[in-house]
């Protein structure tokens, strides 16, 4: 079956490409967090901190989940650094300095709602195409950041770091 919008890209390679897109904005991400996590300085610290890690707990059960999925369909993730430098919907930050955080919210923020719409991407995808197991997966996430972003929504009212449209 092919897909209706271009019928050179079946469906399943649709997903394959998708899922290698939240693979490397989740592993960009990843990142992030724990750079977040390490350089975040705020009186808050102590209350932030294992949050920071609970977050991050669920990124790289993401990730391992997003790869097997592909795995599955006998290809091999994009997963090389380089690759998701390019691929990710989610600018990579730096912690040469401390994390404020406004600074820290922000990056969580924009990044969360970044994996979140491409989650919701593959979701539909899936279920259009009646990959079942592939929309668990994209649910599951949606699941997460929905979680986390429930926390962080509020905090920032204008994240500074973006990527996605």
């Amino acid at each position: 079956m092919m897909d209706e919008n271009n019928p050179q890209i079946n469906p399943v390679d649709s997903c394959i490409n998708i899922l290698n897109v939240l693979l490397a904005s989740l592993t960009i991400f990843e990142r992030n967090v724990k750079i977040g996590h390490w350089a975040y300085k705020d009186t808050d610290f102590v209350d932030i901190h294992p949050w920071l890690d609970e977050i991050h707990d669920d990124i790289c059960e993401s990730i391992d989940t997003v790869a097997e999925e592909i795995r599955k369909a006998d290809r091999f993730p994009d997963a090389d650094l380089a690759t998701c430098l390019g691929k990710s919907l989610v600018a990579p930050v730096t912690g040469a300095e401390p994390f404020s955080k406004a600074k820290t919210f922000a990056m969580l923020q924009v990044g969360l709602f970044n994996i979140r719409k491409i989650a919701d991407d593959l979701s539909t995808m899936a279920d259009e195409n009646k990959f079942w197991t592939i929309q668990d997966l994209a649910n599951d996430i949606l699941k997460k950041t929905n979680h986390h972003l429930y926390f962080v929504k509020n905090t920032v009212v204008e994240p500074n770091i973006s990527r996605a449209d």
